[in-house]
């Protein structure tokens, strides 16, 4: 049996040995997103598109459910590359625990709807990611005439 000093002691002791790793707990910065840009309408896809990376510091799968933008609407999508092309709207978008997910040109993305009339290069736009166990997210983000390459497909 332990005298009352002796208990007290443990229980220091204790505390000395939870608290680093409670320490490198709280550091962890949970969901963060980086590196967004918005692609304004063009006359061959009038919807803008938005990119971004997405990055889960938690040690549990997320999922991106929704994007929302003031006045307008965002659907998660997938673009299928082959011999018939397609964009898929997708219900949520997986971000594994410790990993990134980088949204982009021939791939995932969001597309955005009644967003207003000046997503014109130059000018940002709030979007409120919604993730199922992170809660939202508001980013800003930078619209610009970024190209969008080759979509992913294989250079001729």
């Amino acid at each position: 049996m332990l005298s009352r000093g002796g208990a007290a002691c443990l229980l220091v002791l204790a505390f000395m040995c939870a608290s680093p790793a409670a320490d490198a707990q709280s550091t962890r910065r949970g969901i963060e997103v980086e590196e967004a840009w918005i692609r304004p309408p063009t006359r061959q896809t009038p919807e803008p598109y938005a990119f971004f990376t997405i990055i889960n510091n938690t040690d549990r799968d997320e999922r991106l459910v929704s994007v929302v933008t003031r006045g307008g609407t965002a659907t998660l999508a997938r673009l299928h590359l082959g011999l018939k092309t397609f964009v898929e709207r997708v219900e949520y978008i997986d971000v594994p625990a410790y990993r990134s997910l980088k949204l982009k040109p021939g791939g995932d993305f969001v597309m955005l709807r009644d967003s207003g009339k000046d997503l014109m290069p130059g000018y940002t736009l709030t979007l409120t990611l919604r993730f199922q166990n992170a809660g939202s997210r508001d980013i800003e983000v930078p619209i610009t005439n970024q190209l969008l390459g080759n979509m992913g497909r294989p250079k001729p």
